[in-house]
């Protein structure tokens, strides 16, 4: 009996283990995004006020999972192509379906208040993002192209458009509010072009036959030489011109940084003439003015353009804060494109010493000796000690794409290697804010 009873004993924990190895496992279910179905993307759509209460398009998600018996809301958001939904507009709410249908006045009115400019092919993507739980959970986006239809609020966009321009769409050219005329530097090859607005009606101007004047549908505009122009466009008057751009060899600073002294004016360096980039250094206050002269002692030039980060000839004053890239008062290279027309300011944050001839080796390993700015004398100072034998150059902002070399008493952007002065500690003076070319002297 006690025999029988081991046995029992033994064979009911294989039955009760087999047991529990057969009980089934339940599994969690992760929480899930919504997913959009419709629409596809890469669709373009172009919107009219004549159809303002028909559908722009009916927006289709699979649902999303935030946990059991969590009543779950969505919102539809869209944002530009370049955005990241940091400040998306929002479509709609709340909403408790799994769809949400958009009329042609909802969309257009919201693709305003995103910034999409009127009558121009603009990408846009839009999301879903479901709410309920601790966290909202945001689908992945879907990219397509809009065309919004213009208010009567808004002003008009000239452009021109046609085989001079070498593109197959629209150029758009730069409202001057003050003289109510609309304007463009650009390169133009042989060839034609028209003016054609970019409001509902969509006006196209042409030659009207006489020298400057224009007509609605007119003749085509034509272009006989290649090279870099200047067109002006009065829609009021109904006339326009061009003006073939000589491109400058040398250009100067003259402003408030130079108490206006237009005969010891600062040198502008030459990054790519044959494109018009010119790049020169400052050091600004906040209210620091400037105007860009062709020669010393003469004011011809350029000055402000018809908004902010443009320059024009004979332009006014240009506010230096107001241009693109000012982040206060301190040292600047500025960047001036004069076959375009662009000012644009790059803070310099850092002036280096670089290269195996002052340090074991060349950047980004060993970022150099950094030099500081003498306000009294405006140049750029340090102690380095030199090598041997290598070569340095002067480097700005720990970015190879503002560097000089050269001679010493010609510095130019992105120029030869400077030799070692040999195995020798010298006070390094770069001075890049004078009437003079940039150069270094070593004390």
């Amino acid at each position: 009996m006690k025999i029988k009873a081991i046995i029992f004993v033994v064979l009911t924990g294989i039955l009760a283990l087999t047991s529990c190895d057969d009980e089934p496992v339940t599994p969690v279910k992760k929480e899930a995004a919504p997913v959009i179905t419709n629409p596809g993307g890469s669709i373009e759509y172009i919107l009219t006020q004549a159809n303002d209460n028909g559908t722009f398009e009916v927006f289709m998600w699979e649902a999303a999972y935030l946990g059991e018996d969590i009543q779950l809301t969505y919102t539809l958001q869209i944002d530009l192509a370049s955005g990241d939904f940091s400040n998306p507009v929002v479509i709609s709410s709340n909403i408790t379906d799994q769809w949400y249908s958009v009329t042609v006045m909802d969309m257009n009115t919201k693709l305003r208040e995103l910034g999409v400019p009127p009558v121009v092919k603009t990408p846009v993507q839009a999301r879903v993002v479901a709410q309920g739980g601790s966290q909202p959970l945001a689908s992945a986006p879907i990219s397509f192209f809009v065309t919004r239809y213009m208010y009567d609020d808004e002003i008009p966009v000239w452009n021109i458009f046609g085989t001079a321009t070498g593109s197959e769409g629209l150029t758009p050219m730069i409202h001057d509010e003050g003289n109510d005329t609309w304007s463009i530097r650009l390169d133009l090859v042989q060839g034609a072009f028209k003016f054609k607005d970019s409001s509902a009606q969509g006006t196209v101007l042409g030659s009207d036959g006489t020298d400057n004047g224009l007509a609605k549908d007119g003749s085509d505009i034509t272009i006989d030489a290649d090279g870099n122009y200047t067109i002006v466009l009065d829609a009021n008057a109904m006339t326009y011109s061009i003006t073939a751009n000589t491109l400058p060899s040398q250009l100067y600073f003259v402003g408030s940084v130079n108490g206006w002294n237009p005969d010891a004016p600062y040198y502008i360096g030459v990054k790519d003439e044959g494109n018009g980039l010119h790049w020169g250094f400052l050091d600004l206050a906040d209210d620091a003015e400037v105007k860009i002269l062709l020669t010393p002692g003469s004011w011809d030039g350029y000055g402000a353009g018809a908004s902010d980060g443009l320059i024009t000839e004979g332009g006014g004053n240009i506010v230096m804060k107001n241009q693109p890239g000012y982040e206060g008062a301190g040292q600047y290279i500025v960047k001036l494109d004069v076959k375009v027309g662009t000012i644009e300011l790059v803070k310099i944050t850092s002036v280096a010493v670089v290269g195996d001839g002052a340090n074991e080796g060349w950047p980004e390993q060993f970022p150099g000796v950094e030099l500081t700015f003498d306000a009294a004398s405006k140049t750029f100072k340090g102690d380095v000690t030199f090598k041997d034998a290598g070569e340095w150059k002067i480097r700005f902002n720990k970015d190879w794409t503002y560097n000089l070399g050269g001679t010493a008493d010609n510095m130019t952007f992105d120029g030869p290697n400077f030799p070692t002065p040999g195995a020798v500690t010298n006070n390094v003076s770069v001075t890049l804010i004078s009437p003079d070319p940039f150069s270094y002297t070593l004390n």
